[in-house]
């Protein structure tokens, strides 16, 4: 039964990430995925790797988008109304080299993101013009490196970019490396440990770091037995110029949602977390 169901899928379905958004508050250090309300993208493409910004009057979700016609992501922005509904859903970023993750933050009064383009073997930063829709390349942080989800965070005075790197036969979700410098614009001082991190449990990044409780905290994906099967949440020890340290703190998987076969990013908002998750779709 279990080859027929396998043979079946291949046959029939696709796989199609989509989107869990809890509006009810920050009401426990796991997400609910039973209180996490669904948001779908249309049957011809996916959402996966949900960055949240919030106003007054409205969530923005930054997504990585790939329509299944053209195997090749960009990345747009989904409009919801404060309780989830969706109002609109706009392409953004595109270049000629596939892009996701798109990490949003801010900077002295400026929002900027920091997008995967590793299949161009660069970290771009772009820097927001018009929220939420217009947005031009800054800089390059990095060129001729094979990375995957570069995440920053301000922690002690200093910016740390966190990212996973591969050369030649290496997974690129195996080693996670580390970075330092006075602003995000760098320039970026390697980390004397790298790989901090090694693994497929746990190493690339699943999400923007967050505190809670006075304690910073880096998602992660769990990639051990298949790409993006779980997000573990780690709680960082110590994070200093020679010392990084992390400890496993809860995992995060798709039990809870009735369609979720995966779920391999997180991020906190005001109020509200989202995710993305896997489930199958009729071709």
């Amino acid at each position: 039964m279990r080859v027929g169901a396998k043979l079946w899928r291949k046959l029939f379905c696709r796989e199609q990430w989509y989107l869990l958004l809890e509006t009810a508050g920050d009401s426990g250090f796991m997400p609910d995925l039973q209180q996490c309300k669904p948001i779908y993208p249309a049957a011809d493409r996916f959402w996966a790797d949900p960055f949240i910004w919030s106003t007054a009057d409205a969530h923005f979700v930054f997504v990585e988008e790939l329509p299944f016609a053209t195997n090749k992501g960009h990345i747009a922005v989904l409009e919801l109304s404060r309780d989830g509904t969706l109002r609109s859903a706009r392409k953004i970023i595109e270049q000629p080299y596939h892009m996701s993750y798109p990490f949003v933050f801010q900077w002295e009064e400026v929002l900027y993101m920091l997008p995967e383009s590793g299949e161009n073997s660069t970290v771009e930063l772009y820097r927001c013009e018009e929220f939420p829709h217009r947005w031009v390349l800054d800089r390059v942080l990095f060129s001729d490196l094979h990375t995957a989800d570069a995440t920053l965070v301000e922690h002690d005075g200093l910016w740390w970019l966190f990212m996973t790197q591969a050369t030649a036969g290496q997974s690129i979700n195996e080693h996670l490396y580390l970075y330092w410098a006075d602003s995000p614009l760098g320039p970026y001082t390697l980390h004397p440990r790298c790989p901090v991190k090694s693994g497929l449990r746990g190493s690339r990044p699943a999400g923007a770091l967050f505190h809670r409780d006075g304690c910073l905290y880096r998602p992660a994906q769990d990639c051990s037995r298949v790409y993006g099967e779980a997000v573990i949440l780690h709680r960082v020890e110590e994070l200093t110029k020679t010392r990084f340290r992390e400890v496993e703190a809860g995992r995060i998987a798709s039990v809870g949602h009735a369609e979720a076969r995966r779920v391999h990013t997180l991020n906190v908002g005001d109020g509200v977390r989202v995710m993305d998750a896997l489930r199958w779709i009729a071709k």
